[in-house]
């Protein structure tokens, strides 16, 4: 059973998702319930209150549990957009850049096709994303 996981949906909808598996007496799945909230709307409230809370020296350590590292960089992507409060379904080229960085400093770019997913997500040509991560990358200090 997996439990509240962000995915998401077109147009940079957040969704917080949990699935049960049903399973037959010998306990092979044989199905999965699945209950899918929308929280795309709290995204822009959860910037500000992240805000203000945040202290000088906080580390934000999240688990990712899946045995699909394309659903684990699909929610790395979710939870990212999530945490810049991007609720707009079109993203400019500066906030492109932006996430790309922000995935990049998350070590997603490590992850064997990271960019296909990425690229299928935000609407862009592979190559668009290597070229703002490389932008990204000469942006940083």
């Amino acid at each position: 059973d997996l439990y509240n996981y962000l995915t998401s949906l077109p147009g940079n909808r957040l969704m917080k998702s949990s699935t049960i598996f049903l399973r037959d007496e010998n306990g092979d799945a044989y199905g999965a319930f699945c209950m899918n909230f929308d929280i795309s709307a709290f995204a822009g409230f959860r910037r500000i209150l992240g805000d203000f809370i945040a202290t000088e020296d906080e580390n934000d350590v999240s688990e990712m549990l899946s045995d699909d590292i394309h659903q684990t960089v699909q929610g790395i992507i979710a939870e990212t957009l999530y945490e810049m409060g991007d609720e707009s379904p079109i993203m400019t080229r500066d906030g492109k850049i932006d996430l790309i960085s922000r995935l990049d400093t998350k070590g997603v770019f490590q992850v064997k096709k990271s960019v296909p997913i990425l690229a299928d997500q935000l609407g862009l040509s592979r190559a668009t994303v290597y070229n703002y991560l490389r932008e990204a990358r000469e942006e940083k200090p």
